[in-house]
């Protein structure tokens, strides 16, 4: 290391403390060196806390990444392109707010930690229990919200931490249960008998995003969750059988996989 490498380490500030920029510069670009100490003085200066002015106002609730796993290169795009508007509209004096969050994902979350417990185990939830199961997956939660709290500091987001929120927090459960209640007293939401995308390993329904739809050019064997992995099941077939028809020859022919 030469010695304006030296200079340029020992010259970093704690955290929260702005950087002493009058030490000689690095021979060569250090990226660690350079982010250090940065992000942690914005916060703590209050840089990303709306500040009311007379220019108007600019809002993003960033859409919350899930608590699956770990962000990846496309959650890194969209926080990017998020904070480049709200940095813009910060510097021209407009009253920005930039929301984080995470997503509870709730089913996601719940097959993750089901197939992490089964590879490290050989257990299900079952072999749990609900209360032991529930708190594995909180445990998971602490793990990952905290993993990609993180990593968006590392992105440099100029968001607003003193309003983070959890979409199973206690104030947001509250307001979406307001929601759905108005919507359903206003007439715009009701219950009613539907066919649902059901999956019998879950023992829950499924929204139709989270529904594989496998293009079958023939007769398949698959496997299907909740069965011995070796054990295959015909797919991709149409049988076909006939009603007959009361007082009549005729049938009507109908074809079902």
């Amino acid at each position: 290391m030469d010695s304006s490498t030296s200079t340029a380490a020992a010259a970093e500030p704690r955290a929260a403390e702005k950087k002493d920029l009058s030490q000689p510069m690095a021979s060569g670009y250090e990226p660690a060196a350079v982010e250090a100490a940065w992000y942690e003085w914005w916060a703590g200066q209050g840089y990303f806390q709306p500040a009311a002015g007379s220019k108007g106002t600019f809002v993003i609730t960033a859409p919350p990444p899930n608590i699956t796993g770990q962000l990846h290169i496309g959650h890194a795009l969209f926080v990017a392109i998020q904070d480049a508007l709200v940095r813009w509209n910060r510097m021209r004096g407009v009253t920005t707010l930039f929301v984080p969050g995470t997503d509870h994902a709730s089913i996601s979350s719940q097959v993750v930690v089901e197939k992490q417990i089964w590879k490290q185990s050989q257990k299900t939830r079952h072999d749990y229990g609900r209360e032991a199961f529930v708190k594995l997956v909180w445990d998971w939660k602490d793990k990952y919200g905290h993993m990609i709290t993180s990593q968006i500091k590392r992105l440099g987001a100029s968001v607003d931490w003193t309003r983070e929120r959890f979409t199973l927090d206690e104030v947001i459960s509250r307001a979406t249960n307001e929601t759905f209640v108005r919507l359903f007293d206003d007439d715009i939401i009701y219950r009613s008998s539907r066919l649902v995308e059901w999956c019998h390993q879950l023992r829950s329904s499924l929204s139709k995003p989270e529904v594989d739809h496998p293009e079958l050019t023939g007769r398949t064997m698959m496997s299907v969750p909740g069965y011995p992995p070796n054990e295959k099941f015909e797919f991709g077939v149409l049988v076909h059988f006939a009603y007959e028809i009361d007082g009549t020859d005729e049938r009507i022919v109908v074809a079902t996989t």
